[in-house]
């Protein structure tokens, strides 16, 4: 509650702040070369991370890549609380997986996290309409019981369970290609010393309305400052949806924070503080739904702002 209460009042403080460079004339001055040297900076890093971009996609085939002899075996995490709307579409989207010659070298693990809409049903049946998927996708439930209730608590619970030498999460509304597996794969090739790799993330319903077009445009621009920061030697950062971990390093700097709000940018900052690096693979994609109403899109970023 406290770190809720902080997250809010630096949004209203923000606000006032706002407001002062508005009337103030001053500090409008001060406030518009603030932001215009963050203009020329963010600029630049976009139009490096631009043409890293440009160069990943126009070398993807539309065939899917070819197998590595020490493709490492994946495990999938998806985290579910209450997605019985979504979770069939994600286990049948990722069970049709082509990845692994012979024998499919991944499996899922969909955790449901203490649902009460039958989120974990539905997880299973999907996974028993899919013939190819029975023998590599599993469903556990997590009981509602005492400690954090964030992300990162389900994918410690989900560890002991996890059997891949990659760990993989995404989130219960995500769609992916059939050679979505191969193509991270792929792209890891390009940079084999990193810990982590991060894919893109795409709204599938960017043009449902000016705020999920909006979110689109500014899951763009993330990948292509990102992009532009790892080109410039800086550090890029995992997402929560779509992001992958070599799993003994994970192991050896501690697991996931259970405290940690975002899961996401506590491990990056952890991976990074280890002398560890993340990846990405601007060409591989993740499709999940932007939130549609200001309501959803206001808690959302009050999680991250806390």
């Amino acid at each position: 509650m406290a770190s809720r209460v902080f997250a809010a009042s630096f949004l209203l403080v923000s606000a006032v702040v706002a407001w002062i460079t508005i009337t103030v004339p001053i500090a409008a001055r001060a406030l518009q070369l603030g932001v215009l040297l963050s203009m020329v900076y963010v600029g630049y890093l976009a139009w490096r991370g631009m043409r890293v971009m440009r160069a990943a996609i126009r070398g993807r085939s539309d065939d899917p890549p070819a197998g590595a002899a020490d493709d490492p075996f994946v495990s999938i995490v998806i985290p579910a609380r209450n997605e019985a709307p979504v979770i069939a579409g994600s286990v049948t989207s990722l069970a049709a997986q082509r990845y692994g010659d012979g024998a499919p070298r991944f499996d899922i693990l969909v955790v449901d996290d203490g649902s009460t809409d039958g989120t974990g049903e539905a997880a299973a049946t999907a996974a028993a309409a899919t013939a190819a998927a029975a023998d590599h996708v599993r469903v556990v439930r997590r009981e509602p019981g005492p400690g954090p209730r964030t992300k990162a608590s389900v994918l410690v619970f989900a560890q002991p369970s996890v059997r891949g030498e990659v760990i993989g999460v995404v989130d219960a509304d995500t769609r992916v290609e059939e050679a979505f597996l191969a193509r991270v794969m792929a792209a890891w090739r390009r940079d084999p010393a990193a810990a982590a790799i991060q894919v893109a993330r795409r709204p599938r319903n960017a043009g449902r309305s000016w705020l999920t077009a909006a979110q689109a445009e500014e899951q763009l621009m993330d990948m292509a400052s990102q992009c532009g920061r790892r080109a410039t030697d800086g550090t890029a950062e995992l997402r929560g949806n779509g992001m992958f971990v070599r799993r003994d390093v994970l192991e050896t700097i501690g697991g996931w924070n259970v405290h940690a709000l975002t899961e996401d940018l506590d491990l990056s900052t952890r991976l990074s503080a280890a002398g560890h690096h993340v990846t990405l693979a601007p060409e591989v994609a993740v499709e999940e739904e932007a939130v549609e109403t200001l309501g959803a899109l206001w808690h959302q970023r009050l999680r991250w702002a806390e």
